[in-house]
């Protein structure tokens, strides 16, 4: 696992969400737009994933995909495609918003004002950018345009736990810590806990750490709660230890 890589995509992620035209439509995910559409696990429109490929210790590829989908109910007489809810319409017009989200992603990149950009900033430099277009065509009953946008970074060196955690690091976690998500505020304690391990870690969290749970596994599990007040394996175990001693 490479922490750095882990924060640039977070940052990325959080650096585009609803400012491009796909709003808040943007996922980190191991699988691309163009496997996700042919797979039929996607059906928004516009959608961007964002994730690193090709990396090294020295130089990290941050990619963005975007993909426009039209989806297909039939076909007429004639033997054209009939769609539903199509925006944009023409292959022109998916053209057209690809190019305009590439160009948004790049603005908000590049916004001095916008707070994930900057802690992008501070975890990489960039070396080089180009785009390559995937293709536009039709996958089952959907027909898409998509595009791949992709970034050479240099990124930090890996922290180690050394303890409190300061410059970068310490942005970054602050501002997981304070955002209103509480997946953002789960990957600021887990990069806390790693690089500080002297951090305190709550009940669920300890048992996640240790076995490598994400905090999606660890609910699915009955680790971390679903919701407030919800049992965990803590309050299971301890119900089941209270009911022995009473035995």
């Amino acid at each position: 696992m490479s922490l750095v890589r882990a924060a640039i995509r977070i940052a990325a992620m959080e650096a585009i969400y609803n400012r491009t035209s796909a709003r808040e439509n943007v996922s980190d995910s191991d699988m691309g737009v163009i496997d996700q559409i042919e797979a039929g696990t996607q059906d928004k429109a516009p959608f961007i994933v964002v994730y690193t490929d090709d990396s090294t210790e020295d130089e990290v590829s941050l990619v963005f995909e975007t993909a426009v989908l039209a989806s297909v109910s039939g076909f007429d007489d004639d033997g054209n495609p009939v769609t539903e809810n199509i925006n944009p319409i023409t292959d022109g017009q998916m053209e057209r918003l690809i190019d305009t989200i590439e160009w948004q992603i790049r603005m908000a990149l590049r916004d001095p004002g916008n707070p994930w950009a900057n802690i992008l900033e501070s975890l990489s430099t960039k070396l080089d950018d180009d785009y390559r277009s995937l293709r536009a065509s039709e996958a089952k009953t959907t027909r898409f345009a998509a595009r791949q946008l992709t970034m050479k970074l240099r990124p930090l060196i890996e922290p180690t736990p050394s303890g409190e955690p300061t410059g970068a690091w310490a942005n970054l976690i602050e501002a997981l810590e304070a955002s209103d998500s509480q997946l953002l505020n789960e990957h600021g304690a887990f990069f806390r806990r790693l690089l500080d391990p002297s951090a305190p870690v709550i009940g669920w969290q300890e048992i996640a750490m240790r076995y490598g749970l994400s905090a999606g596994a660890a609910r699915t599990l009955g680790v971390a709660p679903e919701a407030d007040g919800a049992d965990t394996i803590d309050t299971v175990i301890g119900a089941e230890a209270g009911q022995s001693g009473e035995l």
